[in-house]
């Protein structure tokens, strides 16, 4: 009898122990919550080129939130002054849409005469469909491989010369931004750092009539696991090229 239940005891834990694998890094993500705890890069090699742009796209987005939060905190400081508690939101006007939704964070802005220095206070929270259905988050850091600019994450403030070239209806800045990703994507946690073109930066512009704003004719790289890169460009229009 003590065998018998013994047995019973054993099977049932064997049972209990048993379950199926997590998803595979070339799928975008489902519903509840990461597979693990285990935080690994993500694996780009193995993803498609569909894919690639979706994570590229809510790389754009993510940068483009966060230059029109920083330029809008910026707008009241005067030169040396900072904001330390600058809200990260969307406030503007994407004909088409945002990948990202429920945006949250907190950026350090200080005003500078020839730049806008940011830095994350509150690592941004945002929700991207495209990936996953649990919160992710972005945080700004200069730890970016294959960049070899000293200093990253600004904005460039155009000279007095570009500022008058600037037409009254599209503001244009050069941005610089670089930081890493986590994504808590349901075959476990998967970090990927992301940064603008060393050398051009993202181009960002705005129409002051319709309150539109895109990243034009920019590069951006994506960096994942043993180090592959993945970079995305735009075109003049703002929209992404084939990956």
């Amino acid at each position: 009898m003590k065998k018998l239940c013994l047995f019973v005891l054993i099977s049932t834990i064997l049972v209990g122990c048993g379950g199926g694998g997590g998803n595979d890094d070339n799928n975008s993500g489902g519903g509840g919550g990461g597979g693990t705890d285990k935080v690994t890069p993500l694996d780009l090699g193995n993803l498609t080129s569909d894919v690639k742009k979706q994570y590229a796209q809510v790389n754009y987005d993510t940068f483009l939130v966060i230059t029109e939060s920083a330029l809008n905190c910026a707008k009241d400081l005067n030169i040396g002054e900072t904001d330390n508690a600058c809200a990260v939101s969307d406030s503007g006007n994407h004909n088409e849409g945002l990948s990202i939704e429920e945006i949250s964070g907190t950026l350090s802005v200080q005003k500078q005469a020839d730049k806008i220095q940011i830095s994350t206070v509150k690592d941004i929270q945002f929700h991207a469909p495209l990936i996953n259905q649990n919160t992710n988050t972005f945080k700004l850091n200069q730890n970016n491989i294959a960049n070899t600019q000293k200093e990253t994450n600004f904005i460039k403030i155009p000279e007095a010369t570009d500022q008058e070239a600037n037409t009254q209806e599209v503001e244009s800045d050069q941005v610089y931004l670089g930081g890493t990703f986590t994504f808590s994507n349901d075959n476990g946690i998967k970090t990927v750092d992301a940064f603008a073109h060393e050398f051009y930066g993202l181009i960002y512009s705005h129409n002051t009539n319709t309150d539109e704003s895109h990243f034009v004719s920019s590069i951006s790289r994506l960096v994942g696991k043993n180090n592959a890169m993945v970079d995305w460009s735009t075109d003049e229009n703002g929209a992404i090229r084939p990956i």
